[in-house]
């Protein structure tokens, strides 16, 4: 688990700096308006509604594959997502203290307090090269924040069920050379199993920010946000997440033994 003195710094830092940079918005700062406005107007002239390029198949490439991406910061995907952990944490424990902990982390981050803020600054979304329907408003950016929140805190719960089984030894009761389909419990304990391994290679943790930059980073591409729209979503993110991670270790002592 994540030290507390480092989850300490963290939570004052991201909150400062959510502060400081929502001020700038809220002010209207030359610098950041300027900065949103060149990456605007960069994507206005690179997209398949009015590329200057002349590789059509190219630019309805990058349409699809970022609207794809985008689709995996959806709320419905999310939600998914979360209720397939919430029944891995209930097939192996009595309390899924896990799979509650991930789903107020997301309900309470992404569906009320980005939303809370939202409706608080009410800062509309750019028009000029919108490439989806969308409604709502635009800081600080919902899909940056709730990816964000949602696939680093899902790392985390995945992390530590997978070595609480490990210490129970849940997940040594099935040898990996048995057939996966010779009942519904193999095949479950062995397909868990081997998420667990992936989520604890050292290679995971990189990849899962590179999933969160691209989210971002679709918004841009898409036109449905401003650069600090998504800057300031990643920084709420990691305000909310440094604070809700506390409850983990908290909330399984307190029902221990219960």
């Amino acid at each position: 688990m994540l030290k507390s003195r480092f989850l300490n710094y963290l939570t004052v830092l991201a909150l400062c700096l959510f502060l400081w940079w929502t001020y700038f918005i809220w002010s209207d700062n030359t610098i950041l308006i300027s900065i949103d406005n060149t990456i605007m107007h960069f994507f206005a002239n690179n997209t398949i509604d009015q590329s200057i390029s002349t590789n059509q198949f190219f630019d309805h490439f990058l349409y699809y594959l970022f609207y794809l991406v985008t689709m995996l910061g959806d709320p419905i995907v999310i939600w998914v997502l979360i209720l397939l952990f919430f029944l891995s944490d209930c097939y192996f424990e009595s309390k899924p203290l896990l799979g509650v902990w991930l789903v107020f982390n997301y309900l309470l981050g992404a569906a009320v307090i980005n939303y809370g803020v939202k409706q608080f600054f009410t800062r509309e979304r750019p028009t000029l090269h919108r490439l989806i329907p969308i409604g709502g408003y635009s800081y600080p950016s919902g899909h940056s924040m709730g990816s964000f929140i949602f696939y680093l805190g899902l790392y985390i719960a995945i992390n530590s069920l997978h070595h609480k089984l490990i210490a129970k030894k849940r997940l040594s009761s099935v040898d990996d050379n048995d057939s996966p389909f010779s009942n519904g419990n193999t095949f479950v304990v062995i397909f868990l199993r081997k998420i667990g391994y992936l989520m604890t290679t050292r290679f995971t943790f990189p990849l899962i920010l590179l999933l969160i930059a691209l989210i971002g980073f679709s918004r841009l591409y898409l036109g449905v946000h401003y650069f600090s729209d998504v800057i300031g979503g990643f920084i709420l993110g990691t305000f909310w997440l440094s604070l809700w991670v506390r409850l983990l270790p908290t909330a399984q002592t307190t029902f221990k033994g219960r």
